[in-house]
């Protein structure tokens, strides 16, 4: 087989998407998507404010940029 052929079986198998059943506690999955989704939409938020500032330096602003960037500390799990 040529190279196209097998490129084109590849993007097909690529493109088959990904079908599961979640078979647990609905509201548990719920809870998750939640929280999947705000920490999506904070990391979005976080992705267009450093875009601006390279906007800005890119333009020449001489003003200096101040970006506070929120850390987390990791604790083990309490049972």
């Amino acid at each position: 087989m040529s190279d196209d052929v097998n490129l084109k079986k590849l993007l097909k198998e690529r493109k088959r998407r990904v079908n599961f059943t979640y078979e647990g506690d609905s509201e548990v999955a719920e809870l998750e998507f939640e929280r999947l989704s705000k920490v999506k939409s904070k990391v979005d938020s976080m992705k267009q404010k450093l875009s601006e500032v390279q906007y800005c330096r890119a333009k020449g602003s001489n003003e200096p940029s101040i970006i506070y960037v929120p850390t987390a500390q990791l604790r083990e799990k309490v049972d």
